[in-house]
């Protein structure tokens, strides 16, 4: 038993081993790593996953950054912009767009989010639901290697398989992208739309009902958009009434405005003409 413990630990290692080189330089080496995760199959989820995690969590941590990198752009264009009538600050127009092209970069997602990301739309496992809703605000700087389509397709074959007990697989961040695709036109993903109101209405996440309130409301010219109407009115109609539910006041015992039972009965009397100190006077003994 302490053997096979060991070797599933060592195999897991090795996992994330394989993970961390699909950040590596060399293209060999990262194609070599890529088929032999995708030969571990569902094993390869928790470093896939991983990964994905700590990558986003590094392009958040520059979010600062890029603001800033944008402010500079807007105030160095400004700038440009007050001078363009002297031809001798016109070779300035090429350094404005060094900080858009670095705040752009920083934003978009690495060669092996990218990758991570294909490869958990592949493993057709239901765990990978929240990654691949995050993979599809993706900016993909990599030969445009179609992720945010990759991830679409999987999002609609996996969403449905999501039971009311699923909901601890999307955390707020993603759910929040699939709220995101609520609000796009819904002629660009119908399937994906329909996919995730059906599979919110099923986890029973309210919190979704304003972008479900909006598309209800929209007066549709199209099959596909008469179907996405009518799916979103039924599931803001049970979101609705679970909230409901969940605000009912749940009260077992009300006091009336009265005088209770229990204050009558613990009520002292009230006698003038009795001595307290003789209430509990002993007895007298022979």
């Amino acid at each position: 038993m302490q053997h096979r413990e060991d070797t599933s630990a060592e195999a897991e290692e090795d996992l994330y081993i394989l993970v961390a080189r699909l950040r590596s330089q060399d293209p060999r080496r990262r194609r070599r790593a890529r088929r032999r995760l995708l030969r571990a199959g569902k094993a390869a989820f928790g470093p896939l996953s991983a990964l994905l995690e700590e990558e986003g969590r590094m392009r958040r941590e520059r979010r600062i950054l890029r603001y800033s990198l944008a402010a500079l752009t807007v105030g160095g264009y400004c700038w440009w912009a007050m001078h363009l009538a002297q031809p001798s600050y016109w070779p300035f127009a090429p350094l404005l767009l060094v900080p858009f092209v670095l705040a752009l970069y920083l934003k978009a997602a690495s060669r092996a989010q990218v990758e991570a990301a294909q490869m958990l739309a592949g493993l057709d496992d239901v765990r990978s639901v929240g990654p691949l809703a995050e993979a599809l605000e993706f900016v993909d700087l990599w030969q445009l290697s179609g992720t945010d389509r990759i991830a679409t397709e999987a999002l609609c074959r996996l969403l449905p398989r999501l039971g009311p007990e699923d909901g601890n697989l999307l955390n707020t961040r993603q759910r929040d992208c699939l709220y995101h695709v609520l609000k796009l036109p819904m002629a660009t993903q119908p399937q994906l739309i329909l996919a995730i109101l059906r599979t919110l209405t099923r986890i029973g996440d309210t919190r979704a009902m304003p972008a479900i309130a909006r598309l209800a409301d929209i007066q549709p010219m199209t099959l596909v958009g008469k179907q996405i109407v009518e799916a979103a009115r039924e599931s803001l109609a049970t979101l609705q009434a679970r909230l409901e539910t969940e605000r009912a006041p749940k009260i077992l015992l009300r006091a009336s405005d009265g005088e209770t039972r229990s204050e009558l009965l613990l009520h002292p009397v009230e006698n003038p003409e009795t001595n307290p100190t003789e209430l509990l006077r002993p007895t007298d003994s022979n």
